[in-house]
């Protein structure tokens, strides 16, 4: 039961970060809070709530929090580890989950919440005695995190258990079936970077399309091996080495050196 959760909720939970790192064009951490600069209505969380949501119960059912426990049963009276292991032993199993659960929370925070950024960038104007309290750094990540963490608490004090098919159905044909939807929304929509935030392999200002750099790369290597195919099929010809099947060792030889000769043009593949 545990595994066959893991595995359903990992799946929906992946699928939630690619959103974040389609709509932030990088999968470094601090460019993808740098590209969620402008205060909290700039935050991923408005754009890609249905993957904010997904993500944060798939955090719960990761960490086997209520309403998800079923692989353990925490509050009954047997159950598992509860009889096998009693004093620090016991505790540590709690100090793990507690860790996870300090890592999920962070992981929103820093993904959806714009990490370290002040909800209000006035407030990095406003000083006493020379230093900004509350502009950008890690107070706002720790209230941030502490959000999570009380939210977590909360859904635990709220709703029942579920039972394990309903466990099971919500991951696969919900989470999972929402998140590719979303996704593909994501890839379909113009996407406006903010002002001043340049990312990876795209210019700053209007960028048509999230996975236009993807394209950009792809349509290169097209071009390149119709520009290259006719000269290497007629040295291969002249070589000697001509005919079909070693055309096709050609183009297969092209479309390998492609991304190399992309690079060399100042595009990374």
């Amino acid at each position: 039961r545990s595994a066959a959760q893991v595995v359903a909720y990992e799946i929906a939970m992946g699928f939630a970060l690619v959103g974040v790192l389609m709509a932030s064009g990088s999968m470094n951490l601090g460019k993808i809070v740098e590209a969620q600069s402008g205060g909290v209505l700039s935050w991923f969380w408005l754009p890609l709530f249905p993957l904010f949501v997904v993500y944060f119960i798939s955090g719960l059912a990761e960490t086997n929090r209520a309403p998800f426990d079923v692989a353990e049963g925490e509050s009954e009276i047997v159950a598992g580890f509860h009889v096998e292991y009693s004093g620090v032993s016991f505790a540590l199993f709690f100090l793990a989950e507690y860790m996870n659960m300090i890592l999920i929370a962070t992981l929103a925070s820093v993904l959806f919440l714009g990490g370290w950024l002040s909800p209000f960038p006035i407030l990095n104007d406003f000083l006493i005695a020379g230093f900004a309290p509350f502009g950008d750094g890690l107070v706002w990540l720790g209230a941030k995190v502490a959000f999570v963490l009380f939210i977590f608490l909360w859904v635990r004090a709220t709703f029942p258990r579920y039972r394990y098919d309903q466990v099971m159905r919500l991951g696969w044909k919900v989470f999972i079936p929402l998140t590719l939807v979303w996704i593909v929304f994501i890839g379909t929509i113009d996407v406006e970077p903010q002002a001043g935030v340049d990312r990876p392999g795209q210019p700053a200002g209007n960028v048509t399309g999230v996975a236009s750099p993807f394209f950009e790369v792809q349509e290169k290597r097209f071009e390149l091996l119709k520009e290259l195919r006719p000269a290497a099929r007629r040295l291969a010809l002249v070589s000697g080495d001509g005919g079909p099947r070693n055309n096709r060792l050609v183009d297969d030889r092209l479309a390998t050196a492609a991304p190399r000769v992309i690079s060399g043009h100042g595009l990374s593949s």
